[in-house]
């Protein structure tokens, strides 16, 4: 086995596959095959294959073409961080990587006038298979929409079960992907268009009864190209990404998501004020109140709504330390809520539009809708903090 390879291109492939690899550790070089990966090359195409332990279920299959030279094709298993750590501080533009024996190694990386050798290799064949599973669920849609529900909606996951992870919700009739999160505390949810969608059973998988885990939205989103198209599948357990280079499998969680549209429903009935604000200018404001504030991640918002105006505050000890105002367009009675500082600033830094919209109870007790002016395929609840 031997190919020729560009240094930042060697590094970019295996920055992708990083986080999956298992981070079981041994001094052993015949230690766990999961602290490796495979590498295979042939033709113009090198190509990574990583699995993360089983508790974490995850496997990445990754390529990338006309960045090799093969001048002998083959696989081999060499343990992720000694490749990964070498490579990193490798001076020269261009590697050689040779292995003699595809069996016992070594691996010998030349790199200029710097040679290396790494012994930390296994036998391609005892890297365990990725396997595919059967699939109930096909989804085709746009990669950068896919990221973008995700980044949407993914700070919402919470650690209790049936609240620990992504519920994917679609629908048939409309062609459309929704994913949503919540904590108990607050929701998210973030939806998009299924360019093709395909069942392979005629009754609907319980995809209520199945969760991403936080870990899996996160590589998921990682894996989201620029192409045109990607496929996402769910089956037994299971779920499969397909992109142009890259293919990401894994298990779901067990649990069963809340009933949330129902309590969406619910809610719509009892916000009756709506507040505009400037989005950019709110999240300076929240940046000021985590700053001053004595514990950052529990800071509070103090948000005193009237006409014309909103009057941020933070209170500490009994004693006001910070007030701000921002003018804003207001329809209702005057309301004041406090907040949950950091759950306020997801939001907005989440959206990238100009204006945000607060629809808000009667009372300082009750939820909080967050929307985006001209947008119906993204919303948010955050339940205010009730203070002593």
């Amino acid at each position: 086995m031997k190919f020729i390879i560009n240094r930042k291109d060697l590094t970019s492939i295996l920055q992708r596959v990083q986080s999956i690899v298992s981070s079981q550790a041994s001094k052993d070089i015949k230690g766990p095959i999961l602290n490796h990966v495979k590498i295979d090359v042939a033709d113009n195409r090198i190509t990574i294959t990583a699995s993360g332990a089983s508790g974490e279920g995850l496997s990445m299959v990754t390529h990338m073409d006309d960045c090799v030279q093969v001048d002998e094709p083959g696989s081999i298993c060499v343990k992720f961080s000694r490749l990964f750590n070498i490579v990193k501080v490798l001076g020269h533009e261009t590697c050689t990587i040779s292995v003699e024996n595809l069996m016992t190694g070594p691996m010998v990386i030349h790199n200029g006038r710097t040679d290396v050798t790494i012994d930390e290799t296994r036998a391609a064949v005892d890297f365990p298979p990725v396997e595919g599973f059967s699939t109930d669920l096909t989804m085709k849609l746009s990669p950068v929409e896919l990221k973008r529900i995700i980044g949407e909606s993914e700070f919402s996951i919470g650690n209790r079960q049936n609240f620990n992870g992504m519920y994917i919700d679609f629908d048939q009739s409309t062609q459309g992907l929704r994913f949503v999160s919540t904590d108990a505390n607050r929701m998210s949810w973030s939806e998009t268009h299924i360019a093709e969608l395909s069942m392979e059973s005629g009754n609907d998988p319980e995809l209520n009864k199945k969760l991403l885990s936080a870990k899996a939205v996160a590589e998921i989103k990682k894996c989201c190209g620029e192409g045109e198209f990607c496929t996402l599948k769910f089956g037994d357990n299971g779920f499969m990404l397909e992109g142009e280079d890259t293919l990401l499998i894994g298990n779901m969680l067990g649990g069963t998501f809340p009933q949330y549209r129902q309590a969406l429903n619910n809610l719509y009935k009892s916000v009756s004020n709506i507040a505009t604000l400037d989005r950019v200018k709110t999240n300076a404001i929240c940046d000021r109140v985590r700053t001053i504030a004595l514990n950052k991640d529990n800071a509070s918002l103090n948000m005193s709504f009237h006409e014309q105006e909103v009057v941020f505050s933070l209170s500490q000890n009994g004693k006001r330390i910070f007030e701000d105002h921002l003018a804003i367009d207001y329809e209702g009675s005057p309301v004041e809520i406090v907040f949950k500082c950091q759950y306020v600033q997801d939001i907005l830094k989440a959206l990238e539009s100009e204006l945000v919209i607060f629809h808000l109870g009667r009372t300082r007790d009750e939820a909080c809708i967050v929307r985006v002016p001209g947008r119906s395929d993204c919303e948010y609840v955050i339940m205010p903090m009730r203070l002593s």
